[in-house]
């Protein structure tokens, strides 16, 4: 990935989430957030089944996923040892339920 003349090599498993940011992605791995230039449909496709699009903002890796919380209209992903959470959409939550039930 390249950030500020810099390139940064990121172990998917490491990876607990990416979210969309004004007009940057932003990764959430284990140890720290790291902001690239790069659109959410791009980085799509550098992955694997682990990760599934959760919301038009958001892919996640479902084996950190922990639980799916509701609060009120938004429905809001937990991860295993980490405090920030993600948005699921309404239509994602049965594709969600099915992948973590396999």
């Amino acid at each position: 990935m390249h950030q500020n003349h810099q390139y940064s090599f990121i172990q998917l498993d490491d990876i607990i989430f990416i979210e969309k940011a004004d007009r940057k992605s932003v990764i959430h791995t284990i140890d720290k957030k790291i902001e690239i230039n790069e659109a959410l449909t791009n980085l799509e496709e550098l992955l694997d089944s682990r990760f599934v699009v959760s919301h038009r903002s958001f892919i996640i890796n479902l084996q950190y996923l922990t639980r799916i919380e509701v609060a009120g209209q938004t429905y809001i992903a937990h991860f295993k040892n980490y405090e920030e959470t993600a948005r699921v959409s309404k239509h994602k939550l049965v594709e969600l339920q099915k992948c973590k039930s396999l």
